[in-house]
């Protein structure tokens, strides 16, 4: 009588455990696989370290209703896993960057779970149906973001694997950062504008307008030369919605000085007031070419001794400048001096009428001596050297040396000529007021 062989003995024993290794895998996560299997770059697995076999690209086992335009951050949207097969079927999903790092926020739902510390979706339990279906959510992570790639592998039977990457992009909601660069200019200078746009669709429009008025444009980046303090909007749009900024430019109004008239004095002066002028300045500062000195170089309204080669030469530079206020420069103003070897302001030249004045120079107050052989009116002008007419009185006394003081304050200072008339003779001197 033959024996029968045992038909699994035909089978080699190595198969044989490889066989019963693969049912015992499958039957362990038929409520939910373990984490890592999704087949990402940070990942490196799939389903077939289980179940066999290679893992063939699909697509449309994984579906979202997120929009084309993109996620928007914080908002929850729905993931829906579904494909058809005979057998045992699961998944596990995953969102990542290509570090393999999770981005967002997975919520399972019924029929599915999380695994490795809410990383990955997975399926709880495997469904049997001709076509299974899970649904769960999935809450996207914040603004700055970027893309996200949602990894899955999908078991169908026990040694059928399939694997799907589907990435969305983010949706940032439309913002505008307007900038003026600098934003404080002094007069005359210009700024830079630039409108800085994020989000939206990507296709921008750029609408530009001033207060005060006057300002447009429609470029993301003009220059503007404003002539006072002015605000910059940009209405910025995508083609669906528009939103505004705004940045403000400060004009500083630039510096200005005057030293003063040029001036003829007299070599015997030791001082010379000045009477400098300055506006929008955040300091002032006399300067000498010469060698004399000043009693307090950043006063207006300084006192320059002159030195001797200032007087040796016959004239001096005295420059006031006026430091601006930031951003603005200096501007700067020269006064030339003058110094003329005056021997005296008395005329004893001729015995009809001869006259003389002190101080010379004056700040205003001025004495005057009239001597004159023949009594009568005195009459006295004095005029710029333009010939217009400064200051007149007439002294009548029967008196034939006459002393009068006069009150020129409200004179500028310069040069001028006094002339005094007696009858028919006239006399004529130069007065240096300060």
């Amino acid at each position: 009588m033959c024996m029968k062989k045992n038909f699994y003995s035909l089978i080699p024993a190595c198969l044989i455990m490889f066989m019963m290794a693969l049912t015992m895998n499958a039957l362990a996560y038929s409520s939910g696989a373990p984490s890592g299997y999704t087949g990402s770059p940070g990942d490196g697995h799939t389903c077939t370290s289980c179940h066999g076999g290679s893992a063939t690209t699909v697509s449309g086992f994984l579906t979202t209703d997120i929009p084309g335009s993109g996620y928007i951050p914080g908002t929850t949207y729905t993931i829906t896993v579904s494909f058809t097969g005979s057998g045992g079927k699961g998944f596990e999903v995953s969102p990542q960057n290509p570090s393999g790092t999770l981005l967002g926020t997975l919520i399972p739902g019924t029929g599915s779970k999380l695994v490795g510390g809410g990383k990955y979706c997975t399926h709880n339990p495997k469904q049997s149906s001709g076509t299974a279906t899970w649904v769960f959510t999935w809450t996207a992570p914040s603004a700055g973001t970027g893309d996200v790639t949602f990894y899955g592998a999908f078991a169908i039977t026990e040694n059928t694997t399939r694997k799907e990457a589907v990435t969305v992009t983010e949706n940032a909601p439309l913002a505008v950062v307007v900038s003026a660069t600098p934003p404080n200019i002094c007069i005359g200078g210009s700024t830079q504008l630039n409108a800085t746009v994020t989000g939206g669709s990507g296709n921008y429009t750029y609408n530009w307008s001033s207060i005060p008025a006057g300002f447009t444009s429609t470029v993301q980046n003009p220059v503007a030369s404003p002539v006072v303090n002015t605000t910059y909007i940009v209405q910025a749009g995508d083609g669906t919605s528009t939103i505004i900024d705004s940045a403000a430019v400060t004009v500083q109004a630039a510096p200005t000085a005057f030293a003063g008239n040029d001036t003829i004095v007299c070599t015997k002066v030791t001082q010379i007031i000045l009477h400098g002028n300055a506006g929008n300045s955040s300091s002032t500062l006399w300067t000498t070419a010469g060698d004399g000195t000043f009693n307090d170089a950043s006063l207006l309204q300084a006192i320059y001794y002159p030195g001797p080669n200032d007087k040796t030469s016959l004239h001096v530079n005295l420059t006031l400048t006026a430091n601006g206020i930031s951003p603005c420069s200096a501007a700067s103003s020269i006064r030339h001096i003058t110094f003329d070897p005056c021997s005296g302001t008395e005329d004893l030249n001729n015995d009809e009428l001869s006259f003389s004045f002190w101080p010379n120079p004056t700040t205003g107050k001025l004495t005057l001596s009239v001597k004159r052989a023949s009594s009568g009116a005195v009459m006295v002008s004095i005029s710029d050297l333009t010939g217009i007419s400064r200051y007149s009185e007439t002294i009548d006394s029967r008196e034939l040396s006459v002393t009068h003081t006069m009150d020129l304050g409200n004179l500028s200072a310069g040069i001028y000529l006094v002339k005094i008339e007696n009858g028919n003779t006239i006399r004529v001197q130069k007065l240096v007021i300060l």
